[in-house]
């Protein structure tokens, strides 16, 4: 079964979703800002990551500027980062048996489906 990491408020994730739903793939759907990831799941999910990990947090993001946080990020400082500001979680992400992509763009996605 597949997890997806999902923000309604997110285009990119809404994409996903519709996409997951129309291609009648079963997956469980988290939507990680009122559902926030444990600690063991996030680095379940890091590891799986088949992008670079640190790219696991939204960097760019104006409540990232308004941490005032470091763009240096190291990849022990993600897992906390993210259990304590979910919202910093890069989105939408897609989670199989062995793998995790970030949906941005879509095709990542599709490429571990």
């Amino acid at each position: 079964m597949y997890k997806l990491y999902h923000n309604p408020n997110c285009s990119k994730s809404r994409a996903a979703l519709k996409y997951i739903h129309e291609s009648s793939i079963p997956c469980e759907v988290i939507t990680y800002l009122s559902a926030p990831l444990t600690e063991q799941d996030l680095l379940r999910v890091k590891k799986k990551l088949v992008q670079n990990k640190l790219e696991l947090v939204r960097i760019t993001d104006k409540a990232f500027e308004a941490l005032n946080l470091n763009h240096d990020l190291s990849e022990n400082d993600i897992v906390p980062l993210l259990m304590e500001h979910p919202e910093l979680m890069q989105r939408p992400i897609l989670e199989t048996e062995n793998k995790a992509a970030i949906g941005r763009p879509l095709e990542n996605i599709l490429n571990i489906l």
